[in-house]
């Protein structure tokens, strides 16, 4: 044949081909799994260093955040979520309070009643929370739900009065497994 000739390709060149799209496709599989694992890894590392400043901060809301995680995964279990959206769902729980971190402490640990400032200081904390989660881009995702965090189902909670279903359901496990862990 001529050089540059074309020619049918006989089995031996189709067995090669099938074996090569086997191993490329074995390769781009393993990249795939390798880039998953790696954003899980660095998921559960913000995740970790986020709690170790709440804890910092405050021994209390560090407890409370594990309690809550705890309550929520298992109501989360017991409502047959879907394993993604229980992981989200851990995840909102324990960076729930995260932005407490901007309040100062006299109020955090204030006993007795909080003024209407004092009050309104704390009802900031959701809004603080969903900015520094969104910071951390592995962890964006759950900002929504983290400044949903206070959200009532009949719209009278904070900041943004959402009601309903438009609520996230990680922000409406999260906040009723809250209010169980507050009250016990």
């Amino acid at each position: 044949r001529p050089v540059g000739a074309e020619r049918d390709l006989d089995e031996r060149d189709l067995g090669f081909l099938r074996v090569l799209g086997r191993v490329v496709g074995a390769q781009i599989e393993r990249s795939e799994r390798d880039r998953h694992r790696v954003r899980e890894q660095a998921e559960a590392s913000g995740l970790q260093a986020l709690l170790a400043a709440i804890e910092a901060r405050d021994a209390y809301t560090g407890e409370h955040s594990r309690s809550v995680v705890d309550l929520s995964v298992r109501v989360a279990e017991e409502l047959r979520l879907a394993s993604r959206e229980i992981e989200q769902i851990e995840q909102v729980a324990l960076l729930h309070d995260v932005g407490k971190v901007a309040i100062p402490d006299t109020v955090l640990q204030k006993c007795g009643p909080l003024t209407e400032g004092e009050f309104e200081l704390v009802r900031t904390h959701p809004v603080v929370g969903a900015r520094i989660v969104s910071s951390v881009s592995d962890l964006a995702h759950l900002a929504p739900a983290i400044r949903s965090g206070h959200e009532r189902w009949d719209g009278l909670g904070y900041p943004d009065g959402l009601s309903g279903e438009e609520i996230p359901v990680p922000s409406r496990v999260t906040f009723v497994c809250d209010a169980y862990d507050a009250m016990i």
